[in-house]
């Protein structure tokens, strides 16, 4: 038994993390299972707010993510460049229009 209020604190506080990564671990395991082509992207949501919080390693994520989009068949083949394509210019940078700093002289 912890026997500084720090410490009992610290029990308490941990234990509240632990029943709210256990919650939102099942969640996500639910959500793996029940992957479906069209419940892809909330799946993959799901994932990456896992991660976010340190349930998920990133490393771990990626490749479920990997593993859902192989076996749904609708990678991400869209997003990425072909070899041949023009990349767009990009946009200029247009400068701000700035107030005159007010200067205080030294009297």
């Amino acid at each position: 038994m912890p026997r500084t209020s720090s410490a009992k604190k610290a029990l308490r506080v941990a234990k509240t993390n632990a029943e709210r990564n256990r919650a939102q671990r099942t969640a996500l395991k639910r959500a793996v299972k029940a992957v479906k082509p069209d419940t892809t992207s909330a799946t993959v949501s799901t994932i990456a707010k896992a991660t976010k919080r340190g349930i998920l390693s990133k490393a771990r994520a990626a490749r479920m993510i990997s593993r859902i989009m192989r076996a749904s068949g609708t990678a991400q083949l869209a997003k990425r460049p072909t070899a041949g394509a023009a990349k767009p210019a990009p946009a200029k940078k247009v400068a701000k229009a700035t107030k005159p700093r007010a200067t205080s002289k030294k009297k």
